[in-house]
């Protein structure tokens, strides 16, 4: 007898009775068990409301796939007359809320905050078995909300594992397509589909490329129209509004850009064109042009990072650098030093730190592969400050990539502080989660970098005149450089 998973089945049932879809789930998803801690008690309530302000102004506004009315009235459920009336649920949804808070506030493993978030989790899972089940669009959450929970926890659960099952049970569910428009449910229901549907494709999208592992999902199997954007009124003394999901949105289409450039290049044949290339670095701009001013001061960063990441994944070569272009090449190692400018700039404001998950740095590390190889590769090239020509389509592209006139000095430096930048962050991971295996292999990999720049004649070092005054464009490949709307505010090279 075989066993299987119908996500529209009230659970799983297999050869043994006592087999669960919980069961299954954890079993794939836990890397080391939840310590057995003596107190799994909830705070008192009015030590939740910082905890719960957080989530919501910071971590929700990323990823709103639940209701939010409904989560107040979980927390009134849970904490009335001792709990007698919540259900199981109203337990999960509060209890993986606050650990997730905790989580990542926590400034490394083991302090106080990490301990209350697993003691939240600890306390949590005894629920997992009426909450953890495919046959609803509560239990796809439930599970969203332990996969969010994964990021800031990577040293007892997989990510990649707990996406990949929502996924899943949410084809089963149909929740990848809107449905017909003469059977429409009511406009509540429908958003709350397409909330969760997003939330799982965008998770599945970051998690799956930065552990350059396959997709849970096919972009061709899915139609759904992005949620609506506008908070709403609610009642209570908590809040006066619920926040907009709106900022949360803008981040799909990045994904979708992301998704085409990985699928295409990993998984065709024929790889990514270099025109294909340019296009998708020509929409991935054209999006960030476009993303709302109006939004949370964080989310600004939040879309500069992720424009930084999609460019160096669609400009990185699946094996050999030697078919990308040398203006490609050039561009690839300056997107790379931009981006670990950006995240080594968010861990150093306090206020953005608790922002950063494991998935950061485990991106920063895939990231300092390609600045690595590239280096290795093409050091002469990449440190000179002349730009190599043009390829000839470019001109052909509405929006293509630039390098900006600062970007294009002291190639040499940027280099070694961007190197800088890496290993700091992955102390960072080392500190937080535990993840000694990648501040490791970066120690490993880059040590003959390290000795090659250490090694490079001056001459590579632009002289006083080479910083310009302004920007101005001139032809490439005599020296000269494009100049391009700088990403953001922070410049690696200030000191």
């Amino acid at each position: 007898m075989t066993r299987s998973v119908n996500a529209t089945s009230r659970d799983f049932h297999g050869i043994q009775s006592d087999t669960s879809f919980a069961n299954l789930l954890l079993s794939l998803s836990v890397v080391e068990p939840i310590p057995k801690l003596s107190s799994q008690s909830l705070p008192a309530r009015h030590e939740i409301t910082p905890l719960l302000q957080h989530y919501f102004d910071n971590l929700f506004t990323q990823m709103p796939f639940f209701s939010e009315t409904n989560f107040w009235t979980s927390v009134d459920t849970v904490y009335q007359a001792g709990g007698r009336f919540a259900k199981p649920s109203d337990h999960w949804f509060l209890r993986l809320v606050l650990a997730i808070a905790s989580a990542s506030i926590s400034h490394e493993s083991g302090d106080r905050s990490h301990q209350r978030a697993l003691s939240l989790i600890s306390g949590a899972l005894p629920f997992a078995e009426d909450v953890l089940r495919p046959g609803s669009v509560v239990g796809i959450q439930a599970i969203l909300l332990l996969a969010q929970y994964s990021l800031l926890d990577p040293k007892h659960f997989r990510a990649w594992y707990l996406v990949g099952m929502a996924a899943r049970a949410l084809v089963d569910l149909g929740l990848h397509q809107d449905p017909p428009s003469e059977v429409l449910p009511a406009d509540e229901q429908l958003d709350m589909r397409r909330r969760v549907f997003h939330c799982v494709y965008c998770m599945d999208r970051s998690v799956s490329t930065a552990l350059e592992r396959t997709f849970s999902l096919s972009d061709d199997s899915i139609n759904v129209a992005l949620p609506s954007t506008s908070g709403s009124a609610m009642t209570g003394n908590s809040h006066i509004f619920l926040h907009s999901s709106k900022p949360a949105w803008e981040i799909v289409e990045i994904r979708e850009i992301l998704s085409s450039a990985y699928q295409t290049k990993y998984f065709d044949a024929d790889g990514l064109s270099l025109e294909s290339a340019w296009q998708l670095c020509s929409r991935a701009r054209e999006w960030f042009d476009n993303t709302p001013k109006n939004v949370p001061n964080y989310f600004p960063v939040l879309y500069r990072s992720e424009l930084l990441y999609t460019t160096i994944m669609i400009l990185s070569p699946s094996q050999d650098y030697s078919k990308l272009c040398d203006y490609g090449k050039v561009l690839l190692f300056d997107r790379c030093i931009q981006y670990a400018a950006e995240l080594h700039h968010i861990m150093g404001t306090r206020n953005w730190l608790p922002l950063m998950t494991s998935l950061d740095i485990r991106r920063i590390y895939q990231v300092s592969r390609r600045l690595v190889d590239i280096l290795q590769q093409n050091c002469e090239l990449v440190l000179s400050p002349s730009v190599p020509v043009l390829p000839s389509l470019f001109h052909d592209i509405p929006k293509p990539p630039m390098l900006e006139v600062c970007n294009t000095v002291n190639c040499h430096g940027r280099a070694i502080e961007c190197l800088d930048h890496i290993q700091k962050l992955l102390q960072f991971g080392a500190i937080k989660w535990e993840l000694n295996d990648l501040l490791d292999g970066f120690q490993q990999d880059s040590a003959s970098v390290w000795k090659q720049l250490m090694d490079t004649p001056v001459s590579y070092l632009p002289g006083p005149g080479a910083y310009m005054a302004g920007p101005r464009t001139i032809v490439p490949g005599a020296g000269t450089v494009y100049s391009d709307l700088t990403l953001g505010h922070y410049n690696p090279n200030a000191r």
